[in-house]
């Protein structure tokens, strides 16, 4: 298995966070692959944001009927063309673009003498759009709580302690942490996410 491009770290940066030796640990490298994967996927999921960079081209979106719209992917770093109904729409005279967040206002051009205007089509698949978001490269913060995450997850897949709460280790009993993501994580995540606003 290698890593797709939606992976948030790689397996050198993991390598050298953990203080392994470069030419050490190969029967781990599929093990820190796949855990590299689940808690980037994780990350993703839980800030519905795109730490990693990428283009959406002719992106179909049904309408929502109101004065804004929520794009799939942000921050919007590029946006190239938006159509509604097959009608291009002009940015900045039709629509404007909230880039950080990803979201799409609609101009109210000719108030009040339509009720509609200012408003997005209620039509499915109303809307065509083309743009790019994403970060250039993942933010620090991001990357630290990934690494520190990763670590976590494969010290309980190489130890065997799913489900455990607690283990004795010679002699000393110890707490293990079940929680999905930690809290310092879920803090940096917050900071990325949309759901905030």
């Amino acid at each position: 298995m290698s890593l797709t491009a939606n992976a948030l770290i790689s397996v050198a940066d993991f390598m050298l966070f953990m203080g392994w030796p470069p030419e050490s640990h190969a029967e781990d490298i599929p093990v820190v692959e796949m855990v590299i994967e689940g808690v980037s996927a994780s990350f993703s999921n839980y800030a519905d944001a795109d730490f990693k960079s990428a283009t959406y081209t002719s992106v179909k979106l049904d309408g929502t009927g109101k004065t804004y719209l929520f794009l799939p992917h942000f921050p919007v770093t590029t946006f190239t063309s938006l159509y509604e109904d097959d009608t291009l729409l002009v940015k900045d005279t039709d629509y404007w673009v909230d880039t950080d967040l990803g979201i799409l206002y609609r101009i109210i051009t000719n108030w009040p003498s339509s009720e509609s205007v200012g408003r997005w089509t209620s039509a499915r698949q109303g809307l065509t759009v083309t743009y790019a978001a994403g970060y250039a490269t993942v933010p620090p913060d991001v990357k630290m709580a990934c690494l520190l995450e990763v670590g976590r997850a494969y010290e309980m897949v190489k130890n065997h302690m799913f489900g455990e709460t607690s283990r004795t280790v010679e002699g000393v009993s110890i707490s293990l942490s079940t929680d999905e993501l930690l809290l310092s994580t879920l803090a940096v995540l917050g900071r990325y996410s949309r759901t905030q606003i």
